[in-house]
């Protein structure tokens, strides 16, 4: 079973209402590592994706696979990067640290036993790096895998809930527990197997998966694909009347890259294209593009430029 986050009905589809003064981030879709829009922030709203409903048999062997990217939020920061269970006595978590003794950041895998928890780790794991992370389950004992190569694995016997317990389903984000901290993350080619995978097949998979320009350049281009905006009005909160002209505005600031032309695609929620065009743009910045479009039907769309 092979899925990527941003194809899926969970967390992008998913309305929410968020209020214009709201400066929290909630999930939404962002660059990956090649630049594109192929990766997803968790944010800082608190949100979790789950119950995601995928249940992983410990006892048959299964693996997970992601590229993450840990934004760096000052000196003393962490939380979980994905969990099922809590990871403590039963479950597990993976999560992310950054203090004044880790001070390159460390990611961890902490695995439920009878009296209470395990775990392996990997450090450095600065953030602002894009990291492959790959948790193998096989043999009753868990991997973890960090950029192609083995970190660890568990020791002490372990306890998983089985596949009909109610807390045994893959969740991504949010809080493990009320108090823990929250952790504002991207993962791109979220991936779960089931079965376990051998060390040479994720090794080929982070091989396959490295970004093919040097870091310094992605995060130039990044930052000006970034700096490009498509807004709605802000008092609309996002709900429009039917066969009313929406208005959108398309800009790309000073600092951005200056694009010859902009194409927005209007879809419903099934993924269906209904709309589709592209305008040009000024040939200096900034530049702005005004457009009108008018939905017929009642729904929950998404539009993309």
């Amino acid at each position: 079973a092979l899925g990527y986050v941003n194809c899926s009905a969970y967390g992008v589809w998913r309305g929410r209402e968020v209020w214009p003064d709201d400066e929290r981030v909630y999930p939404h879709l962002v660059p990956g590592r090649d630049g594109l829009l192929s990766a997803l922030r968790t944010g800082t709203a608190g949100e979790t994706i789950g119950r995601t409903d995928w249940r992983p048999d410990f006892e048959a062997g299964y693996s997970i696979c992601a590229w993450l990217r840990v934004y760096d939020h000052g000196e003393d920061f962490g939380g979980a990067i994905a969990n099922l269970g809590s990871g403590y006595k039963s479950g597990w978590r993976l999560e992310f640290t950054k203090a004044h003794w880790v001070k390159e950041g460390r990611i961890s895998l902490v695995c439920g036993t009878k009296d209470g928890s395990t775990s392996i780790e990997s450090k450095p794991f600065p953030p602002e790096v894009w990291h492959h992370v790959a948790l193998v389950a096989e043999n009753r004992k868990m991997h973890l895998y960090v950029n192609g190569k083995l970190a660890g694995v568990t020791e002490e016997p372990l306890q998983m809930p089985g596949t009909q317990d109610r807390v045994a389903d893959f969740r991504i984000c949010g809080k493990w527990y009320s108090k823990a901290g929250l952790l504002d993350y991207r993962f791109d080619e979220l991936a779960g197997f089931e079965r376990p995978l051998t060390g040479d097949e994720i090794k080929a998979l982070y091989e396959a998966g490295k970004p093919a320009e040097p870091a310094a350049d992605l995060s130039a281009r990044e930052a000006s694909l970034s700096a490009l905006r498509l807004e709605i009005p802000k008092d609309s909160w996002g709900y429009f009347p039917v066969g009313q002209p929406i208005k959108l505005t398309f800009s790309a600031p000073a600092r951005a890259v200056l694009p010859k032309h902009a194409t927005f695609h209007l879809a419903d929620s099934a993924g269906a294209v209904i709309a589709e065009e592209q305008i040009d743009f000024p040939s200096t910045l900034p530049g702005t593009i005004e457009k009108e479009i008018v939905i017929a039907d009642p729904g929950l769309y998404r539009l993309s430029m």
